[in-house]
């Protein structure tokens, strides 16, 4: 009887040992599921602050939904795309911040997948709770932590990163198409775009120089270059975004 006992105690110990240790494999998921809630609770929290003291500012939420001309072209534009769609308000505005905010989190995990990194769910789950990220991208006490322009630039940066290194030529055109939207949303990447015309200068591989120049070429002239001759004051923007590090 005893031994029954003590064999039932042990299956127990067993029992509970594969359950921590099924949990602890899963703490990538663990980890991901966590950050999601995390950012879903925030964003009730800003609704319910401004609910109680509507007078509160909304950070850079507030700035981007009034629209003043501090940022690149195709900046601008997605803002206005974004105000029109939030009809007037403030709150449905912050809503597709929010939106693009979780997107671009959630991009970062295909772009682990293309550079095939291992134990990627856990890599990724330690990405999505990283609370220096967190706090710098969507947790703010005073207003709202939201940066709309930094994710519209991670967007599409990160689909050049997933779409990186394919072997479909549509795949490579696609690359060079949202490498070049990067850079004129923000001027961050616009080195690379460089740095990819010297290189293949250097290796002489015309058939990627013709693929690469098809795509980035005009999105580079339509939204940094056509402005000078209509936006008064644009080449002086350039100043002023680098002091920005727009």
């Amino acid at each position: 009887m005893l031994n029954k006992i003590n064999d039932m105690k042990g299956n127990t110990e067993k029992q509970d040992q594969s359950l921590l240790k099924r949990i602890m494999d899963k703490k990538g998921l663990i980890f991901i599921i966590g950050g999601i809630l995390i950012r879903l609770f925030i964003l009730v929290f800003y609704y319910f602050i401004h609910a109680i003291d509507p007078g509160r500012g909304w950070g850079d939420v507030g700035i981007n939904f009034k629209s003043s001309y501090i940022y690149p072209p195709l900046t601008m534009v997605l803002l206005d795309f974004f105000e029109i769609i939030s009809f007037g308000m403030v709150e449905v505005f912050a809503f597709w911040a929010f939106l693009l905010d979780i997107l671009t989190m959630l991009m970062f995990y295909f772009v682990l997948k293309n550079f095939k990194i291992p134990k990627r769910e856990y890599v990724f789950g330690l990405f999505m709770i990283n609370p220096f990220l967190f706090l710098n991208n969507s947790f703010s006490l005073e207003n709202c932590g939201y940066h709309i322009t930094d994710a519209i630039f991670f967007f599409f940066l990160f689909m050049a990163l997933i779409l990186y290194n394919r072997e479909n030529s549509w795949n490579k055109y696609l690359f060079y198409l949202f490498l070049a939207l990067s850079a004129t949303a923000k001027l961050y990447t616009l080195p690379i775009v460089g740095f990819f015309f010297l290189k293949y200068i250097i290796e002489k591989n015309w058939k990627e120089m013709k693929i690469f120049l098809f795509t980035t070429i005009p999105i580079l002239l339509i939204f940094l270059v056509l402005p000078i001759f209509y936006w008064d004051n644009y080449l002086q923007l350039y100043s002023f975004w680098n002091q920005r590090g727009e």
